[in-house]
């Protein structure tokens, strides 16, 4: 993301998840027990970053009525399967412990949050502390981020300008990192919006927000709740993709069992914006399973052009693309491709928009009666 600054700024250079650490550890060191110093005003920008951790969990702990005296005891970085650990003491009350796992641009993955959330309850519940669990994204937000598993409480780019804005005056590493949050966002509404427009849809294919908004704008997730994903990455050359998953049947093949998986991605084709329907089947050499993965594409795209025939009124509005003849090693193959923009031969993305979710249905219906 280019950006320019009226004046140097520390989070240009720091833009790794280990700064962002390093930044909410050094914030919540100015009301560190053993650190003495009498900046009133850092001490306040702290205990407001608390006060939102705390208010974006819905958690009781935000009521507390001595949050006022809070003080850190103890940070630790990398700990107990997440990025932050901090255990806030009162005076009269029980020790808080805060949880947080910290983002930039990528995601949860693996486990990871259920994870840290049995290692962190564990060391909680040693030292008789209550605990929230905060997920910290300043990054772009995947649509199936926004309720983290494993009880974690998203806390957003936006949240954290809320809660730091007001204070952004009492040191210039704080600062430095709200200007850094509140170009970051801009930035990103400007991305997001031009998804949606011919004019701008190739400069917003650029970056993954522009991809989450425009499949975002097309598919929900509850129509076909269980078989729904998403999923993200950089091609060659650094160019972002990112799939909605809406089908998926376990095969079995030659040594391998793995499901076979049909999605829709978005990305760029030789710098050309695009929607396509891809299925993957990662399946041996055998010569069993190549053939029968020759014959199931045959139905495959046999299924979609029975679906586009059914509706061919609404078919008509869009102008498909070549679909591509290669497969990788793993056998990820195309079965429909849209282009996007004002290019000849592309298509209005917001034409898109508003017919591609009533094919999709029908796509959908024709390829689960195969499988019956």
């Amino acid at each position: 993301m280019a950006t320019t600054f009226q004046r140097p700024n520390l989070f240009e250079h720091a833009t790794k998840e280990l700064a962002q650490d390093a930044f909410i550890a050094w914030l919540f060191s100015w009301i560190h027990k053993d650190k003495r110093n009498s900046d009133q005003a850092m001490q306040e920008a702290a205990r407001s970053l608390l006060r939102g951790f705390l208010e974006a969990a819905g958690s009781s702990n935000a009521t507390r009525t001595q949050l006022a005296d809070a003080q850190v005891s103890e940070i630790l970085t990398q700990c107990y399967d997440a990025d932050l650990w901090i255990r806030f003491d009162f005076p009269d009350e029980a020790p808080l412990c805060l949880l947080i796992e910290d983002k930039t641009h990528t995601s949860f993955h693996s486990g990871q949050l259920e994870r840290a959330r049995k290692a962190g309850e564990a060391a909680a519940k040693k030292v008789g502390a209550d605990l929230v669990k905060i997920y910290f994204k300043t990054g772009w937000i995947r649509r199936d981020e926004q309720t983290p598993p494993e009880g974690f409480t998203l806390f957003m780019r936006s949240d954290a300008l809320n809660s730091l804005r007001p204070h952004r005056k009492s040191h210039p590493v704080l600062g430095d990192f709200v200007a850094w949050l509140q170009v970051q966002e801009e930035e990103e509404q400007s991305v997001r919006s031009g998804a949606l427009q011919a004019a701008r849809i190739a400069d917003s294919f650029r970056q993954h927000a522009g991809l989450d908004e425009f499949l975002g704008a097309i598919f929900d997730p509850r129509e076909n709740e269980g078989a729904t994903w998403y999923a993200s990455g950089m091609g060659r050359g650094g160019v972002p993709w990112m799939h909605f998953g809406i089908h998926r049947v376990e095969r079995k093949g030659d040594g391998f069992e793995e499901a076979e998986y049909l999605y829709w991605r978005a990305d760029l084709r030789s710098g050309k914006p695009a929607i396509s329907l891809r299925k993957y089947w990662k399946h041996s050499q055998s010569e069993p399973d190549k053939q029968f993965a020759r014959q199931r594409m045959a139905q495959l795209i046999e299924a979609v052009e029975r679906a586009l025939e059914c509706h061919e009124e609404v078919a008509n509005k869009l102008k498909p693309h070549r679909r591509s003849a290669k497969s990788s090693a793993y056998f990820e193959q195309e079965l429909l491709v849209y282009l996007l923009g004002k290019e000849p031969g592309a298509n209005d993305p917001r034409t898109v928009i508003q017919i591609l979710p009533v094919l999709n249905r029908a796509i959908l219906r024709a390829i689960k009666a195969l499988d019956e």
